[in-house]
């Protein structure tokens, strides 16, 4: 077994130890080759469980209510600072420490893991019958108990994603993540047909734990049963993942912090409608940020050495993801008012604000991956934590301060969040790659150019839109499906001909990890010329390109 021998190594050498040098053309390769194709491959994983997830938000927009949205995201957000727990933080020193220090390291990494599970688990499931009490609503009791079983499930499946990603099993990891979301999709859509209620986003989260369990085991052909526990590696391992689990807990703030404020601030059908439009939003982070965070970490870890390079990679890669965040986050801003008209005929209509708000300053939540990657991969755990902890207690403050002061209006409570993620966390990011040696007055000249070029054009087009509708011209124009068949298209050629005039650099950078077969013709269609592997070969110019 892989988990228990490791040929060539002395058994009783200490596997935290840091890893040799290597060489910096090899760096420039992993960097390089495995961002581009790995990326390319979870792109591709992506794009093809995306139509599904459209699907799966119609149909829950449509047999759930309001109030059962709003109950998942007052859940949530409570069990979001339990649920540091769930691996301590002790995944990402596996990560970190690199395949050649795995053997020694998984036995008691996998221990620790199934432990803080167990006590998120228990924690969650005892919090139940607390937040029943509190909200008046005995739902919460199975909610919450749903989402403990989850957490003790959770374990297995985060190591064999892990253990992919670390030995740039690219394939195999999109494949685990498409057959995952396609079963937490289809499981969802049937809770919640037969009436599951808010239940329907927990028990799924179940039966993905348990898939991801099976499926990880059969592509890793490991059941991290033959492992040993090294008690001797435990203090030190804990040692390092102090700052991890703080860093876990910020982050959870950062992500679910509003859940977890207007949870307690609004009525549940208010915070539905901001949960529903969240969950539009965040089609932008789902096609990139989990992708981006798996693919950075590893290939990051083997470039830490050369410092140069790590902080030029990590400056075009903050650029392009921008770049693509944005384009996708206008297209949503866009059409949302007549999809949600055709879609679900105005029951959704106050939710509409709210995403536009949020989608077109989500592209900025993505540079928390980069942070994240940049800072992890380098062992500045603490930096990392102070980063995080800021952007974690900002979004916290802001969505508190804006729901107290406008407990009925989830579009505005959207537009201060949206704001403070572009401004706040942003600049926290801005902060946390300075310490890899990204320059600032660069670091946001790459991510503010594409944003503001998107992002004046969706609002230019959003705005032409509603004007339209005001003056009532013909009745024809109101019709949702021509909206969308003039937006969507209008919106595509002219976002693509900017890009093309403005950002051709990023543009460059971005066809550089699509799959190698479509990169000449993409590369051709673009009018860029022949396509270079601009990441790998980030040392060779002193700027941004």
């Amino acid at each position: 077994m892989a988990a228990m021998t490791q040929p060539g190594s002395d058994p009783t050498s200490d596997p935290t130890a840091p890893p040799a040098p290597v060489g910096p053309r090899r760096q420039a390769r992993a960097l390089g080759g495995t961002v581009g194709s790995g990326l390319s491959w979870l792109m591709v994983a992506t794009l093809a469980v995306k139509a599904f997830s459209v699907v799966n938000i119609a149909v829950l927009g449509v047999l759930l209510s309001k109030e059962d949205f709003g109950i998942f995201a007052t859940a949530i957000g409570v069990a979001a600072l339990v649920n540091v727990l769930r691996d301590g933080g002790v995944r990402r020193i596996l990560v970190q420490k690199g395949s050649s220090r795995y053997a020694g390291l998984i036995g008691p990494v996998y221990a620790m893991t199934v432990l803080l599970n167990l006590l998120a688990a228990v924690a969650l499931i005892a919090l139940g019958p607390a937040m029943a009490w509190f909200h008046h609503d005995q739902r919460f009791v199975a909610v919450m108990g749903t989402l403990g079983l989850a957490a003790a499930f959770y374990g297995p499946g985060m190591i064999y994603r892990a253990k992919l990603s670390m030995d740039f099993r690219y394939k195999a990891v999109a494949g685990l993540n498409a057959a995952a979301a396609l079963v937490h999709y289809a499981s969802m859509i049937a809770l919640a047909y037969f009436g599951a209620g808010p239940l329907t986003f927990t028990v799924s989260l179940v039966i993905v734990a348990l898939f991801e369990w099976g499926l990880g085991m059969v592509l890793t052909r490991d059941p991290l049963l033959r492992i040993r526990l090294r008690l001797r590696l435990w203090p030190a391992l804990w040692a390092r993942a102090k700052w991890l689990i703080l860093s876990a807990l910020a982050l959870a703030l950062l992500r679910q912090g509003d859940y977890l404020v207007l949870g307690f601030l609004l009525d549940p059908r208010i915070i539905g409608i901001y949960a529903f439009a969240y969950m539009i939003a965040a089609q932008v982070l789902g096609l990139v940020a989990g992708n981006l965070q798996q693919v950075l970490m590893p290939a990051m870890s083997a470039f830490q050495h050369d410092r140069t390079r790590h902080a030029r990679a990590a400056l075009r890669v903050s650029g392009a993801i921008v770049l693509v965040a944005s384009g996708l986050a206008g297209g949503i801003a866009v059409v949302i008012d007549p999809l949600q008209q055709l879609i679900w005929g105005g029951k959704w209509t106050a939710a509409v604000p709210a995403a536009q708000a949020l989608a077109l300053c989500f592209g900025f939540r993505l540079l928390v991956t980069v942070q994240e990657s940049a800072l992890s991969s380098t062992g500045r755990f603490r930096e990392q934590f102070v980063a995080i902890f800021l952007q974690g207690i900002g979004m916290v403050v802001v969505a508190g301060v804006a729901g107290a002061l406008f407990p009925r209006e989830p579009g505005l409570i959207a537009f201060a969040i949206g704001l403070y993620i572009a401004i706040g966390v942003s600049a926290v990011a801005g902060w946390g790659l300075s310490r890899v040696g990204v320059q600032p007055v660069a670091f946001f000249g790459a991510i503010v150019r594409p944003w503001g070029v998107l992002t004046v054009l969706a609002l230019a087009l959003i705005t032409a839109d509603m004007a339209i509708q005001a003056r009532g011209l013909e009745a024809w124009t109101n019709h949702p499906l021509l909206r969308i068949a003039a937006l969507g298209p209008i919106y595509a050629i002219i976002a693509l001909v900017s890009v093309r005039l403005l950002l051709a650099p990023l543009l460059r950078d971005i066809v550089t990890i699509v799959p190698a077969r479509l990169r000449g013709p993409a590369s051709r269609v673009m009018l860029l010329g022949k396509a270079q592997n601009s990441v790998a070969n980030a040392s060779a110019s002193s700027t941004l390109p």
